[in-house]
């Protein structure tokens, strides 16, 4: 009797232990796609929406993105260069034209500090969002393209 406890005791252990194993694998496949080919530094900053799409994309055209993105995308470290030493300039590098003159404006009225305060803690956010932007835009361009 011991040893059917032993057997249905190991059997049921093994059981759990695969069940386990194909969920941490269905997990790891859910994150990178099943298709997705492109480098996980990139991967993560993507949207989700931009993720399925490059996953039901052949190799060349997931390669053409990455080239794009990479040539495009914009940088945290050059953003708070234009903020800091380029004449408060993180809005035009940013593409976003219409704040960077709101910006300047309020500069010259004085109020431009409290708005660099602000920007020193909200670039890093309006970076991701600009690349997230730019990764959907490209996206986009591909599937005319295609």
């Amino acid at each position: 009797m011991e040893n059917l406890n032993d057997e249905q005791l190991s059997k049921t252990t093994n059981e759990s232990v695969n069940a386990n194993e194909e969920q941490m694998a269905s997990n790891n496949s859910k994150q990178e796609g099943p298709g997705l080919i492109i480098e996980a530094s990139i991967a993560n900053i993507l949207p989700s929406m931009v993720k399925e799409a490059l996953s039901k994309m052949s190799e060349s055209k997931q390669q053409q993105f990455v080239e794009e993105f990479k040539r495009k995308k914009k940088s945290t470290g050059v953003a708070y260069f234009f903020l800091l030493l380029c004449l408060g300039m993180p809005y035009g590098y940013l593409g976003k034209w219409g704040l960077q003159f709101a910006y300047w404006l309020c500069l010259a009225i004085f109020i431009g500090f409290f708005w660099m305060l602000y920007l020193l803690f909200a670039l890093p956010g309006l970076v991701r969002d600009t690349n997230r932007d730019i990764a959907t835009q490209i996206v986009r361009d591909l599937k005319v393209m295609s």
